[in-house]
């Protein structure tokens, strides 16, 4: 599928804790989601250039590139806007409001996976 084309039902989720980029890929599926999953930032953004998911789960310690840089790659490509991202992030790092309007939605750690189901 070329790029700019939205896969409905899937979530591409960008984690570099394998457990919980697990926990999240479990969970997801369970609910009749597709997944992919990455660790690296370059792969998440070489995967958004593929097939563009309905949901971006992305957590905040993603590195090479950071999570703000694939969000950033994430909108140049058309049809990004049609996509929802999600930042998992520390309950240090501070409010979840920092003038980020790409983020639809903050999930802190620790958190239960029916947070993330809502």
């Amino acid at each position: 599928m070329e790029a700019g084309i939205l896969a409905e039902s899937q979530v591409l989720i960008c984690c570099p804790e394998r457990h919980i980029l697990r926990l999240m890929e479990v969970n997801l599926k369970r609910q009749g989601w597709q997944v992919r999953c990455t660790t690296t930032g370059q792969v998440a953004i070489d995967q958004l250039k593929q097939e563009l998911p309905s949901i971006l789960v992305l957590d905040s310690e993603v590195s090479n590139p950071s999570y703000r840089e694939v969000i950033k790659e994430l909108r140049q490509l058309p049809g990004s806007n049609l996509v929802k991202v999600i930042v998992i992030r520390n309950d240090a790092e501070g409010d979840d409001n920092d003038g980020d309007d790409e983020i639809e939605f903050f999930l802190r750690k620790p958190f239960i996976s029916q947070d993330m189901l809502k």
